[in-house]
């Protein structure tokens, strides 16, 4: 593969492990990426659902992705920055990839970086702005202390079996119903971001999660860019100091 040369990159949904048709495509893919990462890159933007379904418990984590965490730990050795923001399908991380990968882990999201003077507002993207009552239930379960110690004292690999069934209905009920809806000026991410900037002005909005590609410049002149996933819509985002971000398609999977 060869990769727009860049000093920092941004991607998002690669969804690791969903078990749908295209995964091993995709696994292929996204380790060519990473292997391709040019000597001139400082900082890698990963922003939620690599994995379909991770965990860390008992001194545990899923298999089989033993090539992928070895070409992250090549690069967080060799110098390059890791900035892995925890997404609803890849939130357990309790240590394992901050300690023996060397990835920087964002758990409170939104994140406002100062990328060669320009700002930017960071992050995965589920839970910003108006969701439903449903979605807020899951998200208090799956993120509660109380709830992750218990499920902490249970036998990994029952956890693994439920958690990667549990991910791969998701997927296949997004799949059979097609793209997320995106409703342009009145999308949750858009208003969001305009209200976001009323006390905290940016340059550039940077999301995933929604699994649509979308470039846009807000009302507030600040621009939006949301990353596909690697299934429907592989992208990534490139950016040097002195350019504008780039939005960069991947041939399909």
């Amino acid at each position: 593969m060869q990769l727009v040369p860049a000093q920092y990159y941004f991607l998002a949904d690669v969804h690791l492990g969903a078990k749908l048709p295209g995964e091993e495509s995709v696994k292929n893919t996204f380790l060519d990426f990473l292997r391709s990462i040019p000597g001139c890159a400082k900082t890698i933007y990963l922003l939620g659902d690599i994995f379909d379904f991770w965990a860390e418990l008992q001194g545990e984590h899923p298999k089989g992705f033993e090539n992928i965490l070895s070409a992250l730990k090549d690069l967080t050795a060799s110098g390059v920055r890791i900035v892995f923001f925890k997404g609803n399908h890849d939130y357990w991380t309790f240590g394992y990839l901050k300690n023996e990968i060397g990835m920087e882990i964002v758990e409170d999201q939104p994140v406002i970086e100062n990328i060669a003077g320009k700002k930017f507002c960071i992050a995965h993207g589920d839970g910003l702005g108006k969701c439903g009552l449903g979605y807020w239930i899951i998200r208090f379960f799956f993120r509660n202390k109380l709830c992750i110690k218990l499920l902490g004292t249970l036998p990994a690999e029952p956890v693994f079996r439920f958690g990667n069934g549990w991910s791969k209905s998701r997927k296949e009920r997004y799949h059979s119903k097609g793209d997320y809806n995106y409703a342009k000026e009145n999308d949750r991410l858009s208003a969001y971001s305009e209200e976001f900037f009323k006390t905290n002005p940016v340059d550039y909005f940077v999301y995933g999660h929604i699994h649509q590609v979308i470039d846009k410049t807000l009302a507030c002149k600040a621009r939006m860019i949301v990353v596909g996933d690697w299934y429907k819509n592989p992208c990534y985002i490139s950016f040097n100091e002195g350019e504008e971000p780039a939005l960069n398609r991947i041939e399909a999977i």
